[in-house]
């Protein structure tokens, strides 16, 4: 194996396990925040905008009651690409525990884990079996 080809083995190595290992922690986080999560109606009350390199990411403040009554205002962990108009009713998940936790709920939470966990066992793959 040449220099050029064994630095390209390492760098898709470390690829692969980055992808692998921040996927498999997003994914222990999110089970954690499920296990315990109650689903309620939260009406947005509020946006943040979130100017990223290529594109504006939204942060929504929700105001929702939990099961013992109590109103919250929080802003959303996670963003979204367009904004949504105060005063929409979404569904969210929160913590009980900790009231602060709460999500939009959405399947991307565990699909986005997922696919980047699958991305990264492809590339270890696909560099074992061009090593070999």
């Amino acid at each position: 194996m040449s220099k050029a080809e064994e630095g390209a083995a390492t760098f898709f190595f470390l690829m692969a396990m980055t992808c692998i290992y921040f996927s498999a922690a997003r994914l222990l986080k999110v089970y954690r925040f499920l296990k315990n999560a109650r689903t309620t109606k939260g009406v947005v009350v509020g946006t943040v905008e979130y100017l990223g390199d290529a594109a504006t990411y939204y942060y929504h403040v929700v105001r929702f009651q939990t099961d013992e009554q109590e109103s919250i205002t929080q802003q959303v962990g996670s963003t979204m690409r367009r904004a949504l108009p105060e005063g929409e009713e979404i569904e969210i998940m929160y913590d009980p525990e900790d009231s602060s936790q709460v999500e939009i709920y959405s399947s991307s939470l565990i699909f986005l884990p997922l696919g980047f966990l699958a991305m990264g066992i492809l590339v270890f793959v696909i560099m074992l079996n061009a090593v070999s």
